[in-house]
């Protein structure tokens, strides 16, 4: 079938998760029995594959979990409660590796959660991912959840993308450009920060590559936060910011909150950033 739809060489498969959420389903009397037999059939099999178990209470999980298993976590908060999670992390063991595999905001004022992301959901979702960035080590992957919904017909809100019946509806949330720009400015080395700043409302994380250097922020809060950035031997770059009110969302036909992006100079080294209410944003220098 892979052949036949233009894929003759097999796919290269890293990961693979046992189960879902079987903690959730009455499952745990049965699920660490279940799981060794599965994981032993695979990893003798397949020894390169990590391999992850499908939940994290400790009553579902086996005793003795082979060396290398991923927990994965799934979460979903109000943004406040999000935001308060930002140093969840900082406090965890550090020999077991952690995948979050899905998380986001959701509100409760209505029967199925928000309808749709804002600008205050999008923020606390950011802040969190800055505080998940700074812990690389043992955060090994995370995932927003889910991606798609159809307005008025879903089982689930909000989404990263949402859409209706009519043509060219597919509509990009506030959280999808928060992904975006957070995966598209990725470094491979958390930096130190040195700050007489405390976290909150602002929030932020340093990385680098090679000679690229990326600062998130993300200001939880209505009121402006002027940043001022020192990166040593830097000249230029630039800020990708996305910003609005603290309800604000897009619409289908009617996507108003998009990032901007703006070029940077230093003034020997120091860069100026000012954090609208509610917004999130890139700083990349080279």
């Amino acid at each position: 079938m892979r052949a036949q739809n233009g894929r003759s060489n097999p796919w290269s498969i890293n990961y693979i998760e046992i189960g879902n959420e079987d903690d959730f389903t009455g499952g745990c009397d049965t699920y660490p029995d279940r799981f060794y037999q599965i994981y032993n059939a695979i990893s003798n099999s397949y020894p390169n594959i990590t391999l992850i178990a499908s939940n994290i209470d400790f009553l579902c999980l086996p005793i003795d979990s082979p060396p290398g298993l991923i927990y994965d976590y799934h979460y979903y908060r109000k943004p406040d409660d999000l935001v308060a999670m930002f140093d969840y992390w900082d406090n965890q063991p550090r020999t077991q590796p952690i995948m979050v595999g899905e998380y986001g905001c959701r509100d409760t004022d209505e029967a199925d959660g928000i309808f749709w992301s804002s600008m205050q959901c999008s923020c606390s979702e950011a802040a969190h991912m800055i505080g998940l960035e700074r812990n690389s080590d043992v955060v090994k992957m995370a995932a927003y959840a889910p991606l798609l919904q159809h307005f008025g017909y879903t089982q689930w809100s909000p989404t990263l993308f949402g859409f209706d019946s009519s043509p060219d509806s597919l509509t990009p949330s506030t959280s999808y450009y928060v992904q975006r720009m957070f995966s598209t400015n990725r470094g491979d080395t958390i930096l130190p920060v040195n700050t007489t700043a405390t976290f909150g409302p602002l929030y932020w994380v340093a990385s680098r590559t090679n000679s690229t250097y990326f600062v998130k922020l993300a200001n939880y809060g209505p009121k402006n936060q002027s940043v001022r950035v020192k990166v040593p031997h830097t000249k230029t770059g630039h800020v990708e910011m996305l910003y609005g009110s603290q309800n604000a969302t897009n619409y289908v036909h009617n996507i108003t909150v998009q990032p901007t992006v703006k070029n940077v100079t230093s003034s020997s080294g120091t860069y100026s950033v000012d954090m609208p209410p509610w917004g999130v944003a890139v700083l990349s220098v080279s």
